[in-house]
């Protein structure tokens, strides 16, 4: 199944913090352990949770949802059950979170304090909302805060197993990116990204043949994408044709004047790129 990142910017309806936590009895757990997951109670399952998110109790659906995850491993039911999962951490049970998410992404870069003043209070509000702690994310990353590596950290294994936030996560870092590629086949799922990794990944074995490569067919298939003006520049600097620096010290100026004024819509469209005009700062 394709996954359109933009898309689920767009329409992501429903909703976990970093660290969630939840109480069962020992009783009651044992119990569920010795239940085997079959179709009826998988339909029983999907009800509550349902029934949960109607009422907006979301630790109610997270709740039903964790205590069942360990019988899904021999149930065949694994992709239903973390889409149903990650349709609960990212949901958006008023409008007022997903105002602020919404305008914490187009502002970003135009007004970084007022960006993450909407992230936090989107936090506050709704803690366990993996959209809100991605954009925070992408605020601690832009602003180099040292306590990113620690949130980052969280959010890969808060995403485990999710099939759109665990392609998110294992981007934060470039040591997973083999992973993303064979776990997800990131290619086809966003050929975007997919290529911006590429780039990056190249550029660090010093394989610049073929971070041009990557880098034509990236402008091909997303010609607005703002980075690829410092990615032009980079490989101006790297590459032995182009040792004078001239024209990359001219690309980099060019880039910061482009994402100086980029528009909010460009900044939503490209949300799932954690760097976004922040590459060489």
């Amino acid at each position: 199944m394709r996954i359109d990142f933009r898309n689920q910017f767009l329409s992501f309806k429903k909703a976990t913090h970093f660290c969630v936590a939840f109480f069962i009895s020992t009783h009651v757990y044992c119990k569920i352990l010795n239940q085997s997951l079959d179709v009826k109670k998988w339909i029983e399952i999907k009800t509550q949770v349902s029934k949960m998110l109607i009422e907006k109790n979301k630790s109610g659906a997270l709740r039903i949802i964790n205590v069942h995850e360990t019988l899904v491993a021999d149930s065949g039911l694994n992709l239903e059950f973390y889409s149903i999962k990650e349709s609960i951490l990212t949901a958006f049970l008023n409008q007022e979170t997903q105002d602020l998410y919404e305008s914490a992404t187009a502002g970003m870069i135009q007004n970084l304090r007022l960006s993450e003043k909407n992230s936090l209070k989107c936090l506050e509000l709704d803690p366990e909302n993996l959209f809100c702690q991605w954009q925070y994310l992408k605020i601690l990353k832009f602003k180099n805060d040292p306590q990113f590596t620690k949130y980052a950290d969280l959010f890969v294994v808060m995403s485990k197993n999710l099939p759109s936030m665990a392609i998110l996560a294992s981007t934060l870092y470039l040591n997973n990116f083999l992973q993303s590629v064979e776990q997800f086949n990131l290619q086809k799922i966003n050929p975007t990204l997919f290529h911006i990794l590429e780039f990056e990944r190249a550029l660090a074995n010093k394989n610049y043949s073929f971070a041009k490569e990557t880098l034509l067919r990236l402008s091909q298939i997303a010609s607005d994408y703002p980075d690829l003006v410092h990615m032009r520049a980079r490989l101006s600097e790297l590459s032995a044709e182009n040792s004078s620096g001239d024209s990359s010290r001219l690309l980099q100026s060019l880039y910061k004047k482009k994402c100086a004024r980029l528009s909010s819509e460009l900044t939503r469209k490209y949300f799932f790129d954690i760097n976004l005009c922040h590459r060489g700062f």
